[in-house]
């Protein structure tokens, strides 16, 4: 969450790609920090909801 939002979109969508046929839960674990851009937030919940 720390990075561009094409570095969250990617490290996302790897991390999608690792459980690819396995039900899963995607979550952010360890909650968001306050430094943390809101809009990476937004990345990753978006991208997570458009993989297929």
């Amino acid at each position: 969450l720390y990075g561009t939002a094409d570095q969250v979109r990617e490290a996302t969508i790897d991390m999608m790609e690792q459980f690819r046929g396995t039900r899963h839960i995607a979550n952010l674990g360890h909650g968001v920090y306050p430094d943390i851009n809101p809009e990476m937030v937004k990345v990753f919940i978006q991208t997570v909801k458009e993989f297929k």
